[in-house]
């Protein structure tokens, strides 16, 4: 099998004479390597072209910085109101007082101001009547 056909023709007659020798034709994809000029050329372009996007990502970077921040400080309260929305109440730390119910069997608590805060099942040992002293 020779490597190239009609090579002793000029290039427009071997196209005629290949074109009209052929048995059949089908489509299909062929690769031709770069020359090492053209893959030089495409070193440099590709080169110039990351050094660009380099420092366009620096300059996005520096403007968008405070933005960033501003959009962070944003999130962060939306997370702290979402929050809020969820529990539907606000936890803070405080002192409740106990008061034991001994006709319904609860202990009743109940903050400073006197609002009601929950209440429990008695445990078996408060649930004695305590004796109270008699000099009261």
């Amino acid at each position: 099998m020779k490597n190239k056909l009609y090579e002793n023709e000029p290039e427009n007659k071997r196209a005629e004479l290949i074109e009209a020798g052929a048995y059949c034709t089908d489509k299909t994809i062929l690769k031709r390597p770069y020359s090492p000029g053209e893959l030089q050329i495409f070193k440099d372009d590709y080169c110039r072209i990351m050094e660009s996007f380099s420092n366009a990502e620096d300059e996005l970077a520096e403007l968008s910085m405070p933005l960033k921040e501003k959009m962070k400080a944003l999130k962060s309260q939306a997370k702290e109101f979402m929050q809020k929305l969820k529990s539907k109440c606000e936890k803070t730390e405080a002192t409740i007082y106990g008061f034991d119910n001994q006709e319904d069997r609860t202990m009743d608590y109940y903050d400073i101001a006197g609002e009601y805060v929950s209440s429990r099942r008695l445990l078996p040992n408060e649930r004695q009547i305590k004796l109270r002293a008699a000099n009261e």
